[in-house]
């Protein structure tokens, strides 16, 4: 609706309004008591009635249009809430924590995190996994197709789960790719690049824990626990 729109339909109603006006009023209970009203009389009270309403719809639907005409009936979503982001991942005695200091970033932005193996029955447990370490993280482009993920070498080392003392590891990159894969120059940038940042998108980074209760392999566990980042141009 333009503004000669408006114009036109506020014209309209103020002449309304003065024929209305000029329409007879409602007689008062003294003179109804005091003589019964005519046909004419009633005829032309419901007239006046009529018309009052239809005035009163015109107005309303009138409101409406000038309403919505630079409002929207959807509801914003609330923007997301800053601060740390977390998942959790269990396999009874253990649970593996990672978090992200916030879960939206810049292109440009360097990406930290912090991943721990805890234990939740209150005792001490060895653990046998890679030399490297026993948590690692993968990386996985949604709705793209490049993605790293987390690859342990073959070598035994006890590691000692307590309680009191997590086994800690912050956030770095790792994995292995395929030269012949179309997006091999991209691994390479990113694996050898210092800082950990990602290219603009939706992504899912996981803390990944590898790891035997008994010694060099017998009863493997591997626990993940991923989070998704958004990352902005």
């Amino acid at each position: 609706m333009n503004a000669d729109d408006d114009t036109r339909i506020w014209q309209g109603v103020r002449g309304r309004l003065d024929e209305l006006g000029a329409l007879a009023v409602a007689p008062r209970l003294d003179d109804v008591i005091a003589r019964r009203p005519s046909r004419r009389d009633t005829a032309a009270g419901l007239a006046g009635l009529a018309s009052t309403l239809g005035l009163v719809a015109v107005l309303g639907a009138l409101l409406v249009v000038r309403g919505g005409a630079g409002t929207s009936a959807t509801t914003p979503s609330p923007a997301p809430t800053p601060g740390p982001v977390t998942a959790v991942a269990d396999d009874w005695p253990f649970r593996l924590t990672f978090q992200l200091p916030k879960a939206t970033y810049g292109s440009s932005e360097e990406i930290t995190g912090l991943a721990s193996l805890t234990v939740l029955d209150g005792g001490s447990h060895d653990i046998w996994s890679s030399g490297g370490g026993v948590i690692g993280f993968s990386v996985k482009e949604i709705g793209g197709p490049r993605h790293l993920e987390f690859e342990s070498d073959l070598s035994c080392v006890r590691y000692a789960a307590t309680p009191d003392v997590p086994i800690t590891t912050q956030l770095r990159k790792g994995g292995g790719y395929d030269l012949a894969d179309p997006n091999a120059e991209w691994y390479r940038a990113f694996l050898t690049s210092s800082a950990f940042t990602l290219p603009a998108g939706t992504w899912e980074i996981s803390a990944v824990a590898r790891f035997s209760t008994s010694e060099c392999g017998s009863e493997p566990r591997t626990m993940a626990a991923p989070l998704r980042a958004t990352i902005l141009p």
